[in-house]
């Protein structure tokens, strides 16, 4: 501070003029990270405070602080427990297990930007249009905040945990490539397609999505670079209503028995164009983390635990349910030898 000159400015007019008047010199030099700015400018919405407290998993800076004690308790009790559900735990590189977390990476800049959009998703009204961060107004009292990141827990819980509703989603074939890397818009599209569904009352598509998951399992497993380069040849404002509409094209095409295709999904989702997986060679005898990582990956989805009611796999550390080979109706007992390992959804809502 004593060796290098501090440029102040003054700056006649409201606090609004201030801002204003920052953004704009900002932008003439090093401009601010999208998100950054986002969180700046709006910092007092629902979405950000939410963001931001659930990064820190309702510790450290205490963005509720403007809120009563009531709703500051609320906000950090359900930002730590997203924090959880959505960031551990977090892998190795590479990879030596397929304990995933659901969000991706916990470091602040990477998970600011999953959750500013996993909490707009979440909170969507319509199935067209995703609210952003500027339509919401800003939070007072702390109400619209505990609303928001409610909404999200919700979503998260019937992704995945040991509840009743859980589909008890595996992170290592829904949201993840075979490198380990997180894909957020496989996350953000799942997340857009049960939000769709459960404000719309739909149940049916739950037990359409269990009928065919074992093949939209298998699909996916098979198909990691083809969704990625599927991705990198959409827009961004694109990608997440098109991954929602893929995992709804999965479901219809399984439900129907029809077999699962590259073509068939590069053609529903609008595309065109011819098919490559190029793989580099490598020019070294030695295996690189990448290719630890593949390796690890694909022992642990050949040996990982099958569902035995849907045949999708299990993510055992994260939802699991303890099922009754025989139903207890039907004279089933609570002996290790009647019971099997399910998915929530699977036990509650499938088998009965």
């Amino acid at each position: 501070m004593f060796t290098r000159p501090i440029q102040l400015q003054t700056v006649i007019g409201t606090a609004k003029t201030a801002e204003d008047s920052f953004f704009a010199i900002n932008q003439q030099g090093t401009p601010l990270d999208e998100t950054e700015e986002l969180l700046i400018r709006y910092r007092r919405t629902p979405l950000a405070i939410g963001a931001r407290s659930i990064v820190r998993a309702g510790f450290g800076h205490n963005y509720a602080s403007a809120f009563g004690e009531q709703k500051q308790a609320e906000t950090k009790a359900i930002a730590a427990e997203l924090h959880r559900m959505l960031f551990e735990p977090q892998p190795n590189i590479p990879l030596k297990t397929l304990d995933l977390p659901l969000g991706g990476s916990a470091s602040p800049v990477d998970a600011l930007s999953v959750l500013i959009d996993f909490l707009a998703v979440v909170n969507s009204k319509s199935r067209d249009k995703i609210d952003p961060p500027s339509s919401y107004g800003d939070d007072e009292t702390g109400e619209e905040t505990v609303r928001t990141m409610k909404a999200a827990i919700k979503i998260a819980r019937r992704m995945t945990s040991n509840q009743a509703e859980s589909l008890g989603l595996h992170p290592a074939v829904y949201f993840t490539n075979d490198k380990g890397k997180h894909s957020r818009f496989l996350f953000l599209g799942m997340a857009a397609i049960v939000t769709e569904k459960l404000r719309n009352n739909d149940g049916a598509w739950f037990k359409k999505f269990t009928v065919g998951r074992k093949a939209i399992e298998r699909f996916l497993i098979d198909n990691k670079s083809l969704i990625g380069i599927v991705l990198q040849n959409l827009g961004k404002q694109q990608r997440i209503p098109r991954m929602r509409d893929l995992f709804e094209y999965l479901v219809n095409e399984a439900v129907a028995e029809r077999e699962l295709t590259p073509t068939g999904v590069i053609a529903h989702l609008g595309m065109k164009g011819k098919i490559y997986d190029v793989i580099g060679k490598p020019q070294s005898t030695s295996f690189s983390d990448d290719t630890k990582s593949q390796i690890a990956y694909r022992t642990h989805i050949e040996k990982a635990p099958v569902c035995p009611i849907c045949g999708g796999l299990l993510d055992t550390a994260k939802s699991v349910s303890y099922d009754h080979i025989q139903r207890v109706q039907d004279g089933g007992l609570g002996h290790a030898d009647n019971g099997q390992l399910v998915h929530p959804y699977c036990n509650s809502s499938m088998k009965n």
